[in-house]
């Protein structure tokens, strides 16, 4: 097992530089060539490291013998030690990038009246940012670094100085996509070619209960699942462009809108376009990235037939309730802007609520209006509280609870009522015209208890930190929801530096657990899974 653990995680390390290596050409590129510049220095250190660390520890494990039978209890130890050591591994160009700044390394041409990055310096927050993106949470330290304008491939603050260079903004965004749809199921497409299974993997990292195996082999579903995302998210890059933005914003926030993650390349998020069909492209696409993948490679397979299409949506029972919740809490929201003329988006008041609705409920945490000041129409901000503990659809790239669990948890409950009417009567759960098995319902339920004990043990200790109550509730949910922004000091136009380091690691490690499914990261920290570890790896 160690063995195999060295060999997949020096392969993550490999495959991880690959996109990286993007971000080091845009430094190259934006200072004219090699100048031993900050970003280009942290790409570049980041870079060898991670192929010499690979390298060595492919080789050895492989001198050593891998043994491919990847067992269950393997699959949670080896599905949480990959999202850690890629958050890690990604923290380390926006540290290293901190540190040449804050050194004064930087031998670029492009010279800044401060230095940028300074939140980096701290190992802490690079590793949060890093969390942040791989969970596609979008909550970010990033006090100021972020772009008010943009022009000739250059970011600049709202005093026209340097703002943050393209190529720590452009690896901000790649995590997203990276996590988007998982890096383990990325890994799982190409793991058969290595030799090792993945179906144990697959199961352990997709979220939600009820995974699909759509297809017989596990490595084409997840190649038909990232043609999927992929081609959605170039659609919707040119789509951007066409509208107005620039190649490369388009480019990052078609990677952060699919990830359902929220990375914006600009401080004010979405409301900095002042577009409105920019606007309405995200919310049409926030929608789509929080629909179950697998519902798409169905419609696939009908869509020669649009009395098929719409028979397979309409029985798709988490569909219709999602659209179901996002229509009406638009519509609710909405008609309370509109009655209150002194809230922001009230000029456009449908657009404005459905942005936010979706922002918030499929956790991807873009802004197009500053929500926090709805606090003064209750029908306006109540909705989205509630929407931060729904979540999009179970094998969307959306987090929280799920739409799938709140239906299943209401059908258990609906059950307990027939059972007091009806004590000898038999009465079973379903979902999707299927009986949904005890063990599953089981699970469901233990997830929703523990994402709620979660939440309480969260915001009691930012409480103890010296938080606000409001700051560290919403803190706690958009961590473990993988939202984003919160309320107080944590709302969409903040950020998270108000942490402490300690409270930064609370907060990254409720984003994993969260986009882990907490039961694939808790089962860790049981006795009882080690000793059952133990045991299989006799046998």
């Amino acid at each position: 097992m160690r063995t195999a653990l060295i060999y997949l995680i020096s392969i993550l390390l490999m495959i991880l530089c690959v996109p990286m290596s993007v971000s080091l050409v845009y430094a190259l590129i934006d200072h004219g060539g090699w100048v031993a510049s900050s970003d280009q220095l942290a790409f570049l250190a980041t870079i060898l490291l991670g192929l010499s660390l690979g390298y060595i520890g492919f080789h050895r494990s492989k001198l050593a013998g891998v043994h491919t039978d990847i067992k269950p209890t393997d699959a949670f130890l080896i599905v949480s030690l990959t999202w850690f050591i890629s958050a890690v591994f990604g923290a380390l160009p926006y540290y290293f990038y901190g540190w040449c700044e804050h050194l004064g390394w930087d031998a670029g041409p492009l010279t800044k009246t401060q230095l940028l990055g300074q939140e980096f310096t701290s190992f802490s927050s690079a590793f949060f940012e890093s969390m942040s993106g791989f969970t596609t949470t979008g909550a970010t330290i990033i006090e100021k670094g972020l772009w008010a304008t943009y022009e000739n491939g250059l970011g600049y603050l709202a005093d026209g100085t340097l703002a943050l260079p393209r190529s720590i903004m452009l690896w901000r965004c790649v995590t997203h996509l990276l996590g988007g749809m998982g890096i383990v199921v990325l890994g799982v497409a190409v793991l058969p070619i290595l030799g090792v299974g993945g179906m144990q993997l697959y199961h352990a990292e997709v979220p939600g209960p009820l995974n699909e195996r759509f297809t017989p082999r596990i490595g084409e579903g997840a190649k038909i699942l990232w043609k999927i995302y992929g081609w959605m998210t170039l659609c919707l890059a040119l789509i951007y462009w066409f509208l107005g933005m620039d190649h490369f914003e388009a480019l990052c926030h078609s990677m952060s809108t699919m990830a359902t993650g929220g990375f914006s390349t600009r401080a004010s998020s979405m409301a900095a376009f002042d577009s409105a069909g920019i606007e309405w492209a995200t919310i049409a696409f926030m929608f789509l990235a929080g629909v179950n993948f697998t519902l798409y490679s169905l419609m696939g397979q009908h869509w020669y037939s649009p009395k098929a299409l719409f028979n397979l949506l309409k029985e798709n029972s988490e569909f219709v309730v999602y659209g179901g919740i996002t229509i009406l809490s638009s519509l609710l929201i909405a008609a309370s802007l509109y009655s209150h003329q002194d809230l922001p988006g009230h000029e456009a008041p449908l657009r404005a609520a459905s942005f936010q609705v979706l922002s918030i409920l499929t956790t991807t945490g873009y802004a197009s209006a500053d929500f926090e000041l709805w606090v003064s129409a209750p029908l306006a901000i109540g909705p989205l509280l509630l929407l931060m503990f729904i979540g999009g659809c179970a094998g969307s790239t959306g987090g929280g609870i799920k739409v799938i669990r709140h239906i299943l948890v209401f059908r258990l409950c609906f059950r307990e009522f027939f059972f007091l009417l009806h004590p000898t009567g038999k009465k079973s759960v379903r979902s999707g015209g299927q009986v949904v098995s005890p063990s599953t319902l089981r699970a469901i339920v233990g997830f929703v208890g523990l994402y709620v004990f979660l939440v309480l043990v969260g915001t009691f200790y930012f409480i103890f930190e010296g938080q606000d109550i409001v700051t560290a509730f919403t803190a706690t949910v958009a961590s473990i929801g993988n939202i984003g922004p919160g309320l107080a000091q944590v709302g969409p136009t903040d950020d998270f530096s108000c942490m402490t380091d300690l409270g930064k690691w609370v907060s990254s490690s409720l984003m994993l657990m969260g986009r882990l499914e907490i039961l694939t990261v808790m089962i860790l920290f049981t006795p009882g899974y080690w000793r059952h570890w133990r045991l299989t790896q006799h046998t």
